[in-house]
């Protein structure tokens, strides 16, 4: 259904990407993705609570200003901890990588590339546990509580590097090239869902409500890709 874009990032320190004002990685570069078993347990020093304690309480001034105090808090963290931190996070956005997950964003946004879900999962994992748990097991959540615009998905961007700007400063070093760097999965888990729009706003009625005004309920999302309003 989607064209598998494998990616080798090259990761800069600065506040958001290289190739874009402020430095840091070029704009659509991401970590690389392949098809790996299923996530390895992550010991120690980042487990989910700690995680989310470093994520709440950072939406209430807009995306830019998120990124900058998600990346001081994360400036306090030593190398290992920003790994630990980079693992559980990667983590995070494969429990959302569903092909239910997928068909919701689809109602959001129309057709959506790989890149595209990326900044979505970021997004939504950046909005705090309870929007991430809420959306986890109940896709139709997000309506009350989703993106407004696309530039809001786009800033996605700067928060899912964060940590590889952060330890390319502290160490001098990239930490995609360490050996236990983790990898966003392939392919979606669950069964496909390729349908019409009717039938995903059937399927998701609260998220059709809020984000499919005016749609064709015969086209699909293969018709192309619809700015997020």
């Amino acid at each position: 259904m989607r064209a598998v874009v494998v990616c080798v990032v090259v990761a800069l320190a600065g506040l958001s990407g290289c190739g874009r004002p402020g430095g840091g990685p070029p704009e659509g570069v991401r970590p690389p993705v392949v098809s790996v078993p299923a996530p390895v347990p992550i010991e120690g020093q980042m487990d989910e609570d700690r995680f989310w304690s470093l994520v709440e309480g950072t939406t209430w001034d807009g995306p830019e200003q998120q990124a900058a105090l998600v990346r001081l808090r994360l400036s306090e963290l030593p190398a290992e901890d920003l790994l630990a931190y980079e693992k559980r996070r990667v983590d995070l956005s494969n429990g959302i990588l569903t092909w239910r997950h997928l068909a919701a964003a689809e109602v959001v946004m129309g057709f959506t590339s790989e890149d595209a879900f990326t900044d979505l999962r970021t997004w939504v994992m950046f909005q705090g546990r309870d929007v991430y748990t809420d959306f986890r097991s109940d896709p139709d959540s997000l309506a009350g509580r989703g993106p407004t615009d696309d530039e809001q998905l786009g800033a996605a961007e700067d928060l899912e590097f964060l940590a590889l700007d952060v330890y390319r400063a502290r160490t001098g070093t990239d930490m995609l090239d360490l050996p236990d760097y983790p990898l966003y999965l392939h392919v979606p888990s669950g069964e496909p869902i390729d349908e019409s729009n009717a039938a995903l706003a059937r399927r998701y009625p609260k998220l059709a409500a809020r984000y499919m005004r005016g749609v064709d309920p015969d086209g699909s999302p293969a018709d192309g890709p619809r700015a997020v309003s």
